[in-house]
């Protein structure tokens, strides 16, 4: 699994004449040091459906947690007294993405975090496409990559770093953000912990360009969709050369590159939602389809 994940990475950050890849500029450091970090732009603790939110921004004074990962300041469940017992606490942060987003960037979120719960206790980090409307749990769907584990179900008692690679999100081409919900859940027994702490977010991501290419999604009709053992492809323009056709999973990986030299092509993929990549010499279109059997 760790080689997967390594060998996906190295592809993404390779560089190459025909395909380049980008560390977008409009990325968010927060340390929560720093007048700089704009945290009221991206970032809001809801204490308007939670009333008694003890998620606070400050210096961490309790047993365990007595630091912040990158000191003074770190946002905590309360920075001096243990988090209360039946409480609900959540805050919320946006990632805005730049105008030339498209099917093929990869947002990446990474933060350090302590944790320190009972078994009763819940924390869950869940991400939404649509500003809050729904809400998937981020440790169900996603692709993480780490050196350390994300545990949200354990303590840690220390600081831990998480990154995640959220691979999924290349199936949203026309989402212009993402929220993440980050949500802590004491039950009814007080056993005086010191709950959860995260310092040093970073919203960062990928973007994967095709130089020279116009992307026109319209240039196609793919049927039928869903589709079994085979997808036909109709192209609205005639071309003088023999397109491309490749498709990818849901993590990025392809799964299927070849020149188009019929109307259709084979499918043998397991059950699941695919994006297909049709390239010309001077544009590029882009549609997902489903296989069920």
């Amino acid at each position: 699994m760790q080689k997967t994940l390594l060998l996906f990475l190295c592809l993404l950050l390779t560089v190459t004449a025909a395909n380049a890849q980008f560390r977008y500029p409009g990325y968010w450091q927060c340390s929560f040091d720093k007048t700089t970090d704009s945290v009221g732009y991206h970032l809001v603790i809801d204490t308007m459906h939670y009333k008694h939110n003890v998620w606070q921004i400050g210096r961490p004074q309790k047993a365990g947690c007595d630091s912040a990962a990158s000191v003074p300041n770190a946002i905590i469940t309360d920075t001096l007294y243990p988090y209360p017992s039946n409480d609900t606490s959540v805050f919320i942060i946006r990632h805005h993405f730049p105008s030339y987003w498209g099917w093929n960037g990869i947002p990446i979120l990474s933060f350090d975090y302590f944790m320190q719960k009972d078994s009763g206790d819940k924390a869950t980090l869940e991400y939404s496409t649509d500003t809050g409307k729904t809400w998937k749990d981020i440790t169900k769907h996603l692709l993480i990559w780490s050196a350390d584990s994300l545990r949200l179900d354990t303590s840690t008692n220390t600081w831990v770093h998480a990154s995640i690679m959220l691979g999924e999100l290349m199936f949203y081409p026309n989402t212009d953000s993402i929220s993440y919900r980050f949500t802590f859940i004491s039950d009814s027994i007080d056993t005086h912990k010191d709950g959860w702490a995260i310092d040093n977010i970073l919203l960062e991501g990928y973007w994967e360009g095709i130089a020279n290419l116009k992307q026109d999604n319209t240039l196609i009709n793919i049927y039928p969709n869903p589709c079994t053992n085979k997808l036909y492809i109709n192209s609205k323009k005639i071309v003088t050369h023999t397109p491309q056709v490749s498709i990818y999973d849901a993590l990025g990986r392809q799964l299927y590159n070849a020149a188009l030299t019929t109307d259709n092509i084979p499918i043998n993929l397991p059950n699941g939602t695919y994006l297909l990549r049709y390239t010309t010499d001077d544009a590029v279109a882009q549609k997902r389809f489903v296989v069920r059997r």
